[in-house]
């Protein structure tokens, strides 16, 4: 079974969020880190209202699930290395999420429909999971009981199956944060052969900084990157999301 380990001041605000403003139904996307072992949920992105002059009042009849999808594509491209979108969450009555039912149906549908895109644009880094799996976390708006599915998304005649629940609090805290900076110079010549009647055009003034910026670039992708000091190997992890508190970031 898979399991899932969900921040917990983050699910807690988000449920506090929708019972205090008498929300309906709501949608939105899982982001975190997903690793053979345990999955680990850090934010609940609620998916923005297509008109944001007239938020959803209207439950079902305004989720639309190309939006839904959209939203998805736009985060995973946001997203930083090691993490991703692995899933979706519902906001809804239990009774509106069975298995087999409608809802669910279209659950299954936007996962499927994020994981091809995650396939094709590699927007995906299941650390070492096979990738095969999205999760579907179902918030109850009347219970306020949690639930979390594992759906296939590669095989359209398997179901989702239950996945176990946990919660943790300050999960972001395992992460290691690391930054990088990059500076350069460029020098353009303003005026061809030092003919001042004929300045340089745009054009020709894009090209040069085209041209200057494709050397600068090729050196980046020619660079090594340390960590604290060292160089690390492309297989093992920088951090694998465990309990604790992470280490200290390298420069």
């Amino acid at each position: 079974m898979r399991v899932v380990v969900i921040d917990n001041d983050a699910l807690e605000a988000k449920q506090s969020y929708y019972f205090s403003k008498r929300i309906p139904v709501a949608t939105g996307l899982l982001i975190g880190r997903m690793t053979p072992t345990r999955d680990h949920v850090l934010a609940l992105v609620q998916t923005p209202d297509e008109d944001p002059e007239a938020p959803n009042t209207k439950g079902w009849d305004a989720v639309d699930e190309t939006w839904v999808v959209e939203h998805a594509k736009e985060v995973q491209r946001m997203m930083p290395g090691g993490l991703c979108v692995m899933g979706i969450f519902f906001f809804c009555p239990a009774d509106q999420v069975s298995s087999g039912g409608t809802k669910m149906n279209l659950a299954s549908s936007i996962l499927r429909k994020i994981a091809r895109f995650q396939d094709v644009s590699g927007g995906i880094d299941a650390g070492g999971d096979d990738g095969s799996e999205r999760l579907f976390f179902h918030m109850c708006s009347k219970t306020k009981r949690n639930m979390c599915k594992a759906l296939p998304v590669r095989d359209a005649t398997k179901t989702a199956h239950p996945a176990e629940l946990k919660t943790q609090p300050d999960l972001a805290s395992a992460l290691v944060s690391l930054s990088a900076s990059f500076r350069f110079r460029l020098a353009l010549p303003l005026l061809p052969n030092g003919h001042a009647e004929a300045p340089l055009e745009d054009k020709e003034l894009w090209k040069g900084v085209q041209g200057q910026l494709a050397e600068q670039l090729g050196a980046v992708d020619r660079a090594v990157a340390l960590c604290n000091g060292r160089l690390a190997g492309s297989e093992p992890l920088v951090a694998d999301g465990g309990k604790g508190k992470g280490g200290k970031g390298g420069k």
